[in-house]
């Protein structure tokens, strides 16, 4: 697990998977029959984040434009660390939102 974390974080490829997850939790939050796919991004950008060179990856600007729309739609403006908070607000958010009812 944890060669292949840094494997990961050592290939260019990495911006991309990391916008792949971060597309998923936000596409997905909203479907209950989802739930589990968005825990499991979510457990693996911590496995990715705990690795020593995950903080300069999310400091890069988003290599592609996700197609979100609504309220994150410009969230892939910026860098991938402005779109992996616009994911914990959104979970956050979700989270509230099952709490009340």
């Amino acid at each position: 697990k944890r060669r292949f974390a840094e494997t990961l974080l050592d290939a260019p490829e990495v911006a991309d998977v990391v916008l792949s997850l971060c597309y998923f939790i936000l596409s997905w939050c909203d479907d209950d029959a989802k739930h589990s796919w968005v825990h499991l991004n979510v457990l693996c950008l911590l496995i990715l984040s705990a690795e020593q060179g995950f903080g300069s990856t999310v400091n890069e600007v988003c290599p592609h434009i996700l197609p979100l729309t609504g309220r994150h739609s410009g969230s892939c403006k910026g860098t991938i660390a402005d779109l992996l908070v616009a994911c914990c607000y959104e979970l956050i958010r979700q989270g509230k939102d099952r709490l009340e009812s």
